[in-house]
């Protein structure tokens, strides 16, 4: 017998991410990056009984941060996007 807390979990795949509910996510710009953070006035009760709160990007879109702890941040090579990385603002 399968105890009820296994029920429906799959031991091959991980579950799915929870998706953020659009109402809760903010897009803001600091120099040439646009990111997306949570809004920290919304909660929202996912399937599972926990809450979301602002701290958690989930299967938000990158680049995603609930807290942005450098505002002199830019892209890198803005033609590559994110994956060309970043550097200071004050940096050549």
């Amino acid at each position: 017998m399968i105890p009820t807390y296994f029920a429906g979990f799959n031991w091959i795949l991980p579950p799915a991410l929870t998706s953020v509910p659009p109402e809760q996510l903010i897009i803001r710009t600091v120099n040439d990056l646009e990111y997306t953070t949570m809004n920290p006035d919304y909660l929202s009760e996912r399937e599972i009984g926990f809450w979301s709160t602002p701290d958690q990007c989930w299967a938000t879109p990158l680049p995603c941060t609930p807290f942005l702890t450098h505002d002199d941040i830019k892209l890198r090579d803005p033609k590559q996007g994110i994956g060309g990385g970043f550097i200071r603002n004050d940096q050549p």
